[in-house]
């Protein structure tokens, strides 16, 4: 926990959305960074992330950039620096799509995160597809990663 800081981007009215924010995080701020951004003003994901990296990255050893959907497994920490150990560049980038998850029925916001992840199925790696010619924002596509793409590796191992 000691090397885990947190930059959030809230895309959103905080007058209009002000129940959203009755977690008190005080005892975090000096680990918990954040920007709003109204949402009417607001021009994508990848411009959020810009945003985070601009003004919230302060040279942190290390940079995961995730959205508000995730699920994490336990160890996720070690599991990514395991993988980075892995490669074999001096600067190497980790990127892929979430696994799917599914929320039991009688699910709570604001309750225990009872999400059943599907980590069993291959990874999703992120491809650039194309720039949208009306708003040149750069439009994303998914690839399935097999198994044999991984070394014979199962996507969990």
């Amino acid at each position: 926990p000691e090397r885990v800081f947190v930059g959030i981007c809230w895309q959103v009215d905080q007058e209009e959305d002000k129940r959203c924010f009755l977690l008190d995080l005080s005892e975090y701020a000096d680990r918990v960074r954040t920007t709003f951004l109204h949402h009417s003003k607001a021009r994508g994901p990848c411009y959020a992330r810009a945003l985070v990296q601009q003004e919230l990255f302060r040279g942190e050893d290390y940079y995961l950039q995730l959205d508000s959907h995730y699920r994490m497994v336990q160890g996720w920490d070690e599991e990514l620096l395991a993988q980075l150990g892995r490669c074999p560049s001096e600067r190497p980038i980790l990127t892929s799509y979430p696994s799917s998850y599914t929320l039991p029925e009688d699910y709570e916001p604001g309750g225990p995160d009872r999400a059943q992840l599907h980590s069993g199925r291959h990874p999703i790696a992120v491809c650039a597809r194309e720039f949208g010619a009306a708003d040149g924002f750069l439009r994303i596509g998914g690839k399935v990663v097999s198994a044999e793409s991984l070394g014979g590796v199962p996507a969990c191992a």
